[in-house]
């Protein structure tokens, strides 16, 4: 799961508690009030109370986050980066070490022959690397550049062990002219140890690595075989040649490398090559800084109790296994670090599966590709920047969506607790429910990672959402509560009218009565007729009150999308206008309901009453939102805030505890 994922869940699992404590302590409230839960009307009533409630639960919000990783998936995919799994883009913004194969990063995917250093006749040498490169069965990509430099020839194979990357050498016996050549080729730690005038080879091979060539040794040995039963055998070796091979360095390399650490990323190479080789390459490709180099074989010997010193203090793994990799990657994991790996080949499978990002390049093998979260389309590493700014973009139209959204799931709770506990009405009817979260809510966050911002997002998001969320609900609550209040006493007192003619249309479309309409469409309490004053109170209560929330729910926009400084609580503004246009068109929306189609605003549960009546409901939204505003920017509902906030992150610390650190010895969870 990523943070946001383990957010989301959390303040759900809140949210959740909060809606079921509500609908337990409704059901006692309604029997106590005399419902019957064997009468029809009373279970209806009773039915329509739990779907407010359970409203409260954002059902919705997994939803939109899935359409907000749908539609980024499909922006990054022009930039050449290919999502396997959605959540990655969100993942991508939080990593603060990016570990990565030199092959495709620092370098292209690709090899040329150098020169080469032959310790015997300049055609004896050859024709030993004819036969080696042309025999081995592990036709890698050094192996083609020195085809593609020595030739092809016809060779008859009679054994041959091939490269893996845990003996890190391979084998070929041949047989040509009458005569069996046994050759060896592999890194120089392996096979070092076996090789004559070793001191001559070790100096020439740091030379060739300290100018960035990786080198390969080519050794022959007296005939015979390379088994020994089902053991591997390495027999004393005299070294033939010592080629030089030529990595190219990406033009980009240092662009790349540059917004990575712009961006307070650190970078780790993790590579099976010589680490002095490397070194090199940082330098040729101009990669400021200090290198700190460790080989696999090193880090091994380290001492558990400064396994995660080292780790933590080095930069650049030579020589490294798969296994060592991945134990790279659990240390830094272990230290609180969101990891991104990238890699090509089966080496890179291990540490690719275990970072939280894992990043294949699309000439890689298939099981890399098949573990990575993304794909580099072309090997374009400087689509990596792009996706970072994506990935920043979508978690900030995903915290503003959360603000929007997760305001009027706390803002319900606050009415239901005050209207239906406190004053024992029902505080909307469903459609009404419906029709306040399409005006605050719904058409908002579709649009919201549309004209979103890239920004930095260090630290979690929900406890910023909930800074802006506590204060929202709290205020709207009360303005909610003051408009239903209102409403009810200027209604009863004859100021506020409502005129049930618009409901002729209906009655004509439908052929359904007036009265008939009122009851199906806009009565909480069916035991009250339609004519009834106090039905016409609570008809007008209930519109007035759905109307401010909702108006102040969408004017929230602007301060979560501030386009003028006023409007801003921190200080930073969106020059975007679509903000303002999505405004005007919800308002607009609700303004052509209520005068061209106003049996419409019958069906979603909302009353025509006099001018009075809209005039109380749009003055109370306007006065709630700049409460909201003056209450953010003076932070007066702090200690409100906090308090929630400890509650909540102990919460989200039961979430975090799962986690997926794993030991990788034991394989156990840390």
């Amino acid at each position: 799961k990523t943070p946001l994922q383990m957010e989301t869940n959390t303040i759900t699992t809140v949210l959740m508690v909060i809606a079921f404590v509500f609908l337990f302590f409704t059901v006692i409230f309604e029997l106590l009030r005399g419902i019957s839960l064997f009468d029809l009307t009373g279970v209806s009533e009773v039915l329509e109370l739990f779907v407010i409630c359970l409203d409260i639960v954002p059902i919705a919000l997994f939803l939109l986050i899935t359409l907000t990783y749908m539609l980024t998936a499909i922006r990054m995919s022009k930039t050449g980066v290919l999502l396997q799994r959605f959540n990655s883009v969100e993942s991508l913004s939080h990593v603060d070490v990016v570990c990565m194969d030199k092959t495709g990063t620092i370098t292209t995917n690709n090899l040329l022959f150098e020169s080469a250093v032959n310790l015997v006749e300049d055609s004896e040498a050859e024709k030993m690397i004819r036969l080696f490169i042309n025999a081995t069965g592990s036709k890698n990509k050094t192996i083609k550049a020195l085809i593609d430099h020595y030739g092809k020839q016809d060779v008859e194979l009679l054994e041959e062990i091939q490269f893996s990357s845990s003996r890190k050498y391979s084998a070929v016996r041949v047989a040509e002219g009458g005569t069996n050549h046994r050759l060896y080729s592999g890194a120089w730690t392996v096979l070092k140890e076996h090789v004559s005038s070793a001191e001559t080879v070790e100096g020439i091979n740091h030379t060739e690595s300290s100018k960035g060539f990786r080198t390969l040794i080519i050794c022959e040995a007296e005939d015979g075989p390379l088994l020994d039963g089902d053991d591997y055998i390495i027999p004393a070796l005299t070294p033939i040649s010592i080629i030089s091979i030529r990595d190219e360095v990406r033009s980009d390399c240092r662009s790349t490398m540059d917004v990575f650490m712009e961006n307070g990323m650190e970078i780790k190479v993790l590579s099976g090559d010589d680490p002095v080789t490397v070194d090199a390459l940082f330098k040729i490709a101009d990669i400021p800084g200090e290198r700190r180099i460790i080989t696999g074989p090193e880090l091994e010997s380290v001492p558990d109790d400064r396994l995660d010193e080292v780790v933590m203090n080095t930069n650049i793994f030579g020589r490294m296994k798969p296994e060592n990799k991945e134990r790279v990657i659990e240390v830094l994991k272990r230290n609180h670090k969101y990891v991104a790996m990238i890699g090509d080949g089966v080496n890179d499978v291990k540490p690719i599966k275990s970072a939280q990002v894992g990043i294949a390049l699309e000439s890689g093998s298939g099981a890399a590709r098949g573990v990575a979260d993304m794909i580099l389309m072309s090997d374009n590493f400087s689509a990596l920047p792009k996706a970072l700014v994506e990935g920043r973009r979508t978690i900030s139209g995903i915290r503003d969506i959360l603000k929007i959204y997760i305001s009027r799931n706390f803002t319900l709770a606050m009415l239901y607790l005050m209207i239906f506990f406190i004053l024992g009405r029902m505080p909307m009817i469903p459609i009404q429910n419906t029709f306040y979260a399409f005006v605050a809510v719904t058409v908002i966050a579709f649009f919201m990672t549309v004209f979103s911002v890239p920004d930095k997002n260090d630290g979690l998001i929900l406890p910023n959402v909930l800074r802006f969320c506590i204060p929202s609900a709290i205020i709207f609550g009360i303005f909610g509560m003051i408009s239903y209040l209102a409403a009810w006493h200027l209604t009863g007192s004859g100021v506020i009218t409502i005129d049930y003619g618009y409901l002729k249309t209906l009655e004509d479309m439908m052929e359904i009565s007036i009265p008939d309409a009122v009851e199906d469409y806009l009565m909480a309490d069916h035991s009250y007729e339609w004519d009834d004053p106090y039905t016409y109170s609570d008809i007008a209560a209930r519109t007035s009150m759905v109307l401010t929330v909702a108006i102040a729910g969408a004017l929230q926009l602007l301060i979560v999308c501030p386009y003028f400084r006023f409007l801003s609580v921190d200080g930073n503004l969106n020059k975007r206008k679509l903000p303002l246009i999505l405004l005007v068109l919800i308002f607009g929306l609700v303004t052509i309901m209520y005068t061209v189609v106003p049996w419409f605003g019958a069906i979603v549960g909302m009353v025509m009453f006099s001018w009075e009546g809209f005039a109380l409901a749009i003055g109370l939204s306007v006065a709630a939102f700049l409460s909201l505003l003056l209450v953010l920017k003076r932070n007066l509902l702090k200690g409100i805030v906090a308090s929630f906030e400890r509650w909540y992150l102990k919460k989200l610390d039961k979430e975090y505890a799962k986690g997926d650190v794993v030991n990788v010895e034991s394989r156990e969870k840390i």
